[in-house]
């Protein structure tokens, strides 16, 4: 009867180190998929940003009274895309966001 014992003792090691082994690779394939997600998010919205800078720096070169409708501008936005999606959209962010892009007047 001892060796029965040992034996299944034996098995259920085995079966644990196995189980073990199966959980790492599954953890490896969680977190590099979790990585590849935060970088996927940052690049797009790196993206967003200079999209949005673009249509912001677009506007307001057209205006003859930039400055004005400039300053105008962001604080619109900024209380139309803050009701919309929340902190990150105050002026001073959309201010940094549309520094992505050159100052178009001056090329």
């Amino acid at each position: 009867m001892r060796s029965k014992k040992t034996k299944t003792k034996g098995l259920i090691r085995a079966d644990n180190a196995r189980s073990l082994k199966v959980y790492n690779r599954i953890r490896k394939i969680i977190e590099a998929a979790r990585a590849n997600i935060a970088r996927t998010i940052n690049s797009e919205m790196v993206m967003a940003y200079w999209q949005i800078g673009r249509e912001i720096v677009e506007d307001e070169q057209k205006g003859s009274a930039r400055a004005k409708y400039g300053q105008q501008l962001l604080k619109d936005l900024s209380a139309r895309l803050s009701e919309d999606f929340g902190k990150g959209f105050d002026a001073s962010n959309l201010r940094n966001i549309r520094s992505f892009l050159p100052d178009l007047s001056k090329m």
